[in-house]
């Protein structure tokens, strides 16, 4: 792959949409039947007064503080304050750096944003504490053209995409979980039988088995589902499926 750019797997699985439409047909299809027809409700939507154009950073900084307090055994409320605009800083910064034409996020939180990530994060300690092991940030090889990359999270043998904004669940998301599964198969590190997602700001929850899931993405087994992408990232050149700008 000498002199080949290297993309991240948001960039590939936001811009290259042609790829996805010849590898997921299907996935519109089954994107809406999950919204509409098999969400469960966890728990009731969080009401919030904050504004829509800094939600971003604040489901980003409700799921830092949420990481953190996992794997310190704390509680949102003993983080202190110059600890929580310090995820601030960072989280802005990770922001931007995904939007390469958007202005950077202003990092300062009002204390109604600061209120409304550690709700957020408290929704995700009470979802995740059911389960027997929770592997946060779960780091997946790289592949061809795309860089190495992180999940969200994987509980026992489910793999997790977080969605907290405040609308339905869209293919991009669906997109996420079917390459961590290819690369995760590509090079085995963790078991993952089911695929998920769950917003802690509405409250609902999602989850199927990894087969199942694969069928109504893509018609294909996740066997091959997995294959095509596997294929399509070693063998092929990845610009004739970019969007062009």
């Amino acid at each position: 792959m000498a002199g080949a750019i290297m993309i991240s797997e948001i960039v590939f699985v936001r811009d290259y949409t042609s790829f996805w439409r010849t590898i997921s047909p299907l996935s519109e299809d089954f994107v809406r039947h999950i919204n509409m027809h098999v969400l469960d409700r966890y728990e009731a939507e969080l009401i919030t007064k904050t504004v829509t154009s800094r939600r971003a950073i604040i489901n980003e900084i409700g799921f830092e503080l949420f990481c953190t307090c996992y794997e310190t055994g704390s509680t949102s409320d003993h983080i202190i304050a110059h600890e929580i605009h310090n995820i601030a800083n960072k989280t802005s910064s990770y922001i931007s750096s995904l939007r390469t034409r958007a202005p950077k996020f202003e990092s300062q939180l009002s204390e109604e944003e600061i209120e409304e990530a550690k709700k957020i994060g408290e929704r995700l300690l009470n979802f995740f504490q059911n389960f027997n092991t929770v592997i946060l940030r779960p780091k997946f090889p790289g592949c061809g053209q795309l860089n190495s990359c992180f999940g969200d999270i994987i509980a026992d043998d489910t793999l997790y995409e977080i969605k907290s904004g405040g609308r339905p669940f869209r293919s991009i998301d669906l997109r996420q979980l079917v390459l961590y599964l290819a690369l995760n198969r590509l090079s085995p590190e963790y078991n993952v039988n089911n695929l998920a997602l769950y917003n802690p700001r509405q409250g609902f929850h999602f989850v199927m088995s990894q087969n199942e899931f694969a069928l109504q993405f893509s018609g294909l087994s996740s066997e091959e589902l997995c294959h095509k992408i596997e294929y399509e990232l070693i063998s092929c050149d990845l610009v004739r499926f970019e969007n062009p700008t």
